[in-house]
C-alpha cells in the first residue's frame, strides 16, 4: 500500500501496467473542482500586477492516483494562453489583463504543462476533500471582458492523456476596469490685446474653472493626475505650457499658466495627488483651477493663442 496524504506527489515506480507506455488511472477518476466567482469583478485600472483581486475555494469530492511513463504533470489553460510571460503558474483569461493561478492547500501553486519537467515514470496522487484555492491577479492593464462559465483548465498527466483535476467555473462573471469618469474641459481665455502684458511673468485675461472628475469607484488607497501640455513646457514648476498655435497667424511671446485655484501653480507632467478622494465612498469632485496667458518673451505679438493640456488619472 502507498499512503496519499493531501499533497500531489511524485512517484518513481508504479504497476507493471503502467510501465506499458500508457497512462492510467491506478484508482478513481478525473475529479471536478467548482468555483464561483462574484458575478461583477471591479478592478482599479493602475492595479499593481499579482494583486489578488478575488478567491474562491473549492474541494475535491473523491481520491484519485493515475501515472503514467515519461510523464510530465501540469496545468493546461483553456481561456487564453498556455501561461503569462515569465509565470508557469499564471494563467491569461482571454484579453482582459487578468490570470488565475491554482494553490494546491498550503502548498504550491500548480503549474504550466508546458514549464513542467518530464519524468520517466510520473504520477499524481490527490487525496479527498483537499482544498484548492483559485485566485485572480492582474497581469498587466486591464479591460473590460468577461470570465466564461465552464471549463478554465485542467490538471493532466502524460502528455494531455489523463485529466486529474478538471478546473470549472460554476458561473461567468463580468471584469470591469474602475476608474474615475474625466470629461473635455474648454476653457475660453477670449481675446485680449498685446498691451494687457507688461513684461515677462505677467498674467492676462485669468478664467477659473472647475474641472470635473465623476464615479470614481470606493476602495482606492490613493488617486493621482497629471497634466501634459501636448505640445511640451515653457516652465513645468510653474505650470506654463506651450502654445499649441504656431506657424503664421500664431501668437508669440506668450503661454498658458495652469494654477490650482486655492494652491498656486501646478506642476505640469508631473503626478499630483487628488486629496479630496475619499476610499470610504469614492463619489465625484472638483479640481478648483485657474487658467491666464502668460508672458515667456520680451515681445508679444498678436494672433491665435491656443494650447491643449491631457488630463491622465492613476490609480492605487
Amino acid at each position: 500500500m502507498f499512503a496519499i496524504g493531501g499533497m500531489i506527489f511524485l512517484l518513481a515506480a508504479w504497476s507493471s501496467h503502467a510501465l506499458a507506455g500508457s497512462c492510467a488511472y491506478e484508482f478513481g477518476s478525473a475529479q471536478t473542482l467548482n468555483f464561483s466567482l462574484p458575478a461583477n469583478l471591479g478592478v482599479p485600472r493602475d492595479l499593481p500586477t499579482g494583486t489578488v483581486i478575488a478567491t474562491a475555494t473549492a474541494f475535491n469530492p473523491s481520491m484519485v492516483v493515475a501515472v503514467c511513463l515519461a510523464a510530465k504533470l501540469g496545468m493546461i489553460n483553456s481561456v487564453g494562453a498556455i501561461s503569462a510571460p515569465n509565470a508557469g503558474n499564471l494563467f491569461p483569461i482571454g484579453n482582459t489583463g487578468l490570470a488565475y493561478r491554482i494553490k494546491f492547500s498550503w502548498s504550491d501553486y500548480l503549474v504550466s504543462y508546458a514549464s513542467a519537467m518530464p519524468l520517466a515514470v510520473g504520477g499524481a496522487g490527490i487525496k479527498e476533500e483537499n482544498r484548492f484555492i483559485l485566485e485572480i491577479v492582474p497581469i498587466g492593464p486591464v479591460f473590460a471582458g468577461s470570465i466564461p462559465a465552464g471549463r478554465l483548465g485542467a490538471y493532466v498527466n502524460g502528455d494531455n492523456q489523463l485529466t486529474i483535476l478538471d478546473i470549472r467555473l460554476v458561473a461567468g462573471s463580468n471584469v470591469t476596469a474602475q476608474t474615475c469618469t474625466v470629461g473635455d474641459m474648454p476653457v475660453n481665455l477670449g481675446a485680449i490685446s498685446p498691451t494687457a502684458f507688461k513684461g515677462i511673468g505677467t498674467t492676462a485675461s485669468e478664467r477659473r474653472f472647475n474641472f470635473t472628475i465623476s464615479n470614481c469607484p470606493a476602495g482606492l488607497t490613493k488617486v493621482s493626475y497629471l497634466l501634459h501640455p501636448t505640445s511640451g513646457t515653457v516652465d513645468a514648476a510653474q505650470g506654463i505650457a506651450k502654445l499649441s498655435s504656431t506657424g503664421k497667424g500664431a501668437a508669440t511671446g506668450i503661454g498658458v499658466q495652469l494654477k490650482l485655484a486655492d494652491a498656486g501653480a501646478v506642476t505640469l507632467d508631473q503626478p499630483m495627488q487628488m486629496t479630496q478622494y475619499n476610499a470610504a465612498t469614492g463619489g465625484s469632485y472638483q479640481i478648483p483651477m485657474t487658467a491666464a496667458y502668460y508672458q515667456t518673451a520680451a515681445v508679444v505679438t498678436p494672433g491665435e493663442a491656443n494650447a491643449a493640456v491631457v488630463f491622465t488619472m492613476f490609480y492605487e
